[in-house]
Formats: structure tokens, sequence, C-alpha cells
């Protein structure tokens, strides 16, 4: 059984994270709090696709951008998130260019004192890249899932797993990706 690139780097990103969590304060508590949050961005991507009946092309990427999010707080244990994610990546395999891979969503975060958890409804836009013109594009809706930290100052670490154009359902384009994101909340 062959398994994604995306989820053997993920297990490592995981293990690296783990003193940094141990860093931020476990003391402290609160509640999502309302605001505009702005975040550096470290993305990857594992792509498997067809265009117009030609051979399959499997290819990865990684590089780095910028998130945005607004928070709005339904109650203490539920937010409503809309957000966009931009990255310029470098890709490698049968594919190797640069590329830009966004995309914009709303997340449903459930929160547990400072860490949540929660599905989010996308729309992801990858364009490869020649001499900085989009060679080729691909768009669609898709589905993630996210979890994060937010410190009481507004300190936000976040990692999320998406699925971009998976929703359609089309056996000649299979996408995954994760995000970290490292930013600030404006409360």
């Amino acid at each position: 059984m062959k398994i994604c690139p995306i989820a053997a780097r993920l297990g490592r990103l995981c293990r690296s994270l783990l003193p940094l969590l141990l860093l931020f304060p476990a003391l402290s508590h609160a509640d999502p709090q309302p605001g505009f949050g702005l975040a550096l961005a470290l993305a990857e991507h594992h792509a498997d696709v067809s265009f117009n009946q030609a051979p399959f092309q499997v290819y990865n990427s990684h590089g780095a951008g910028l998130a945005g999010d607004a928070q709005f707080v339904i109650n203490p244990n539920w937010s409503l998130d809309p957000y966009l994610e931009f990255a310029y990546e470098h890709s490698h395999g049968d594919v190797q260019t640069a590329l830009i891979n966004a995309s914009g969503g709303l997340m449903l975060r459930h929160w547990w004192q400072n860490v949540y958890v929660g599905p989010a409804l996308e729309y992801g836009v990858e364009g490869l890249l020649q001499n900085q013109t989009v060679r080729r594009s691909s768009f669609g809706p898709g589905v993630g899932v996210g979890a994060g930290y937010e410190s009481p100052r507004g300190l936000t670490l976040g990692v999320q797993l998406d699925a971009p154009q998976a929703l359609y359902f089309s056996r000649d384009q299979r996408r995954s990706g994760v995000w970290l994101t490292l930013g600030y909340r404006w409360h």
C-alpha cells in the first residue's frame, strides 16, 4: 500500500511542532475572540492529474505565502471563520515549475479553551507558471479540516489538511494539501 507523501510529511511535521506547542502558556484560558487574523503560511501539495485525456502527471510542490481570516464568534464553543490562503510554490516530479496554490473557504471551528478543530468548505485554485504567466490552471470546490491554537494575546498556530477540487468527484484529478500557519489575531 502506497502512503501519500503529504501524510508522511505531516507526521514528521507534527513531531517537529510538539516542542513549539509546549512553549505556549497552558495555564491561561480564553474563549474564541472575534477579529481579523494574518499569518505566514507554509504549504505543500500533491497532485495526480490528467488533462484532456493526456497521461497522468504526478507531482508535489511546496512553498510559502500568506493566510488571512475573520473570526465571528457564535458562542464560547463555536466560531465561523471565512479565510483566504495563498502560496508561491515550486514543484517536482512529472511537472517541474513554479506554481501558485490559493484557496478561500469557510471553516466551522469547535473550541476547547484555546484549541480548535473544524471542517472547511473551500474553493481551490492552482496555476502552473511559465515565464511569470499562468500556463495551465485548475480550480474547483473542495473540503478540508483544520486544527490550531490561539493564545489570549492573539498569537495563532494552525494546520489545515485539504482536498482541493475534491467536490468535482473526478477520477482525473486527485489533489491533497497541507497548510501550516503562524500568525496574529487582532481582537
